[in-house]
């Protein structure tokens, strides 16, 4: 069976460390980025099966990542993890393609079932 490749990005380390464990204890390989841009640089790279982005980011915000992330791959599998609440901001991100938004702090069984959705077994 093919490990599934997530890339995610998050300007804070806590955030990546944690889903980092998450991901490898389900049997992810992981890939990081501090930022948008490196995330976009990333994704080009290695064309990774999941994308986690934060939309408050250094170096490129997850709103400018999503659009650069879909113009190299329009079925890409992006889920955004993040604290704003700014319905615009949201409706933008939704409107951008991507699989789903989840707030900070993570819910970890939502996490899981928008997976599950979005490879299903």
């Amino acid at each position: 069976m093919h490990k599934r490749t997530v890339l995610i990005a998050d300007n804070q380390d806590s955030m990546r460390k944690s889903l980092r464990s998450l991901f490898e204890s389900q049997g992810w390989i992981v890939l990081e980025a501090k930022g948008g841009d490196e995330a976009v640089e990333v994704y080009n790279n290695f064309s990774p099966d999941l994308v986690t982005l934060d939309i408050a980011m250094k170096y490129g915000d997850g709103f400018m990542a999503t659009r650069a992330i879909k113009k190299i791959n329009s079925a890409a599998n992006i889920i955004i993890i993040t604290e704003t609440k700014d319905k615009s901001m949201l409706t933008r991100i939704i409107n951008a393609g991507v699989r789903g938004i989840l707030l900070k702090p993570l819910d970890v069984e939502k996490m899981n079932q928008l997976i599950a959705r979005i490879f299903p077994e």
